[in-house]
């Protein structure tokens, strides 16, 4: 197994106008289910909405091992593409959820962030749909999407970035990583893929549903191949656990 290369960011966002590396912005109500986890006003995970009071993200985010941190300072920002250093459209976190995360090997990188309160019945927002019925002895197309750094060390940006790539079958990630918890991918075009801040983050499958949180990267961001994709945690594998922790 190659080294997994987690990634949490605690920095304050970049308006520059440039793409996640090779992504391009998303369009407003695109995926209306992002959102980023921050501490204070400064980004540092991604997070998907399952219901109005719970947010799938990365357990190596929000947890010690399988212990939750102290969620002192911690909030989510929701309902839009744009992330700022303000606290419009926010809501403060209640309790980290966690499984039981192993960082040597990457397993259960899965946790559940629950809010103080329901989410308002605003437009802006919606529920994402969990996918847990993936056929991965095949490849699929889809998209993964953050607000990580545009490149290895660079600034992260202001809009929410998406990158098209293609997932690769069970057995291919197998030779590399555990396919029983992780789905991995890698960038369609000749360059591109998850970076510091992404983590968290959604794995879309074309024709819609989430089937991977992002985990992990194998080599420096943006250069996945077959031998060195980005990792992803399963849905699948995790779905239980989701619906046994979030009230769905």
């Amino acid at each position: 197994m190659k080294p997994l290369l987690f990634l949490v960011l605690f920095v304050g966002y970049c308006s520059a106008s440039l793409k996640i590396v090779n992504g391009t912005d998303a369009e407003e109500g695109e995926f209306p289910f992002m959102v980023s986890l921050r501490h204070g006003v400064d980004h540092a995970c991604g997070g998907t909405i399952i219901n109005s009071k719970h947010v799938l993200t990365a357990a190596h985010c929000v947890c010690d091992y399988g212990n939750a941190k102290n969620t002192d300072g911690y909030n989510i920002q929701y309902g839009s593409i744009h992330i700022t250093r303000t606290y419009e459209r926010t809501m403060e976190v209640e309790k980290f959820i966690c499984a039981d995360y192993n960082p040597q090997l990457g397993t259960n990188d899965v946790a559940i962030v629950r809010l103080v309160s329901t989410l308002p019945m605003i437009d802006g927002w919606q529920s994402v749909y969990l996918k847990n019925d993936l056929k991965t002895d095949f490849q699929h197309d889809g998209w993964v999407v953050g607000w990580g750094r545009l490149w290895d060390a660079g600034p992260i940006p202001s809009v929410l970035q998406k990158l098209q790539v293609t997932t690769l079958s069970d057995s291919a990630c197998g030779t590399q990583h555990d396919s029983d918890h992780h789905l991995c991918a890698k960038s369609i075009g000749p360059a591109g893929g998850i970076c510091n801040g992404d983590s968290g983050g959604a794995l879309i499958v074309s024709g819609g549903g989430q089937v991977g949180i992002a985990s992990f990267i194998t080599t420096t961001c943006g250069t996945t191949t077959d031998v060195t994709p980005d990792g992803f945690s399963k849905v699948s594998t995790y779905y239980q656990w989701i619906i046994n922790n979030s009230n769905l």
